[in-house]
């Protein structure tokens, strides 16, 4: 396996944003999922969109065909995700999206997981192990300097430690 190279976030940096749209609780319908192309945060550079199903597992594979097929690829970054959860228990990957992609992932969240709610809501598909594995491999997870109601997880990236 190939070593991948380890990024320093510049300014102008296009960043790719993933979240998913509004659904209704336990579907299996299709999702929709977002992309938005954002340039230093101040140019829109573009829209991407692929389908998921909720609660199935194909938001991984889905966000890096839509990546790889992109007109940006070459350009982009960094990819940020809403969270590692799509259309309600549909969990990415972010290993396996950086690996494929080479471009570095970083999760945002409003709230410090409850992993002991996740494991058990989790615990009610048959494939819980992978599911599970997803929340695993995403790593530690770290509170944003001087905001303790933003947190973080990354792949792909070194964390430049500052002292406060």
């Amino acid at each position: 396996m190939k070593k991948k190279k380890f990024r320093i976030i510049k300014n102008e940096i296009r960043i790719l944003g993933i979240d998913d749209s509004p659904f209704p609780s336990h579907t299996k319908e299709e999702i929709l999922l977002v992309g938005t192309v954002f340039r230093g945060g101040s140019w829109l550079d573009g829209v991407l969109s692929t389908y998921i199903h909720g609660d199935c597992t194909d938001a991984t594979q889905k966000i890096i065909n839509m990546v790889i097929n992109s007109r940006n690829l070459g350009q982009l970054g960094v990819i940020m995700l809403d969270g590692i959860t799509f259309g309600g228990f549909n969990l990415v990957n972010i290993r396996q999206i950086f690996e494929a992609t080479s471009i570095p992932v970083i999760v945002i969240m409003r709230k410090f997981p409850n992993f002991n709610g996740i494991k058990k809501a989790l615990e009610r598909f048959e494939d819980f192990e992978d599911r599970w594995t997803n929340v695993l491999e995403a790593g530690e997870v770290y509170s944003v300097k001087n905001n303790k109601s933003i947190y973080m997880q990354y792949m792909g990236l070194k964390r430049k430690m500052q002292k406060i």
